[in-house]
């Protein structure tokens, strides 16, 4: 990726995402996890813009994704993984 496309990206997402709280946190029902065409249900946060963040696999919404937690020390772990039920 060229450092212009990083700039633009980082950029749209501090617009997005800069300053919002998050207001409520919950795992996607299997119903609507169906609805996405996910076969896993990943954790959904609600934010103050009435906006959700849903985790995914990939760009193309292959799947539900994990949550990690890096460290300031470069570890990192799984704090949040899919569900299936």
């Amino acid at each position: 990726m060229s450092k212009s496309n990083r700039e633009r990206w980082n950029k749209i997402a501090t617009e997005k995402l800069k300053g919002r709280k998050i207001l409520k946190v919950r795992y996607m029902k299997k119903e609507e996890a169906d609805n996405w065409g996910f076969m896993n249900q990943p954790l959904v946060l609600f934010l103050d813009d009435q906006s959700i963040l849903v985790p995914q696999k990939d760009d193309e919404g292959n799947d539900a994704g994990a949550l990690v937690k890096v460290h300031n020390n470069g570890t990192a772990e799984t704090i949040l993984p899919v569900l299936r039920e």
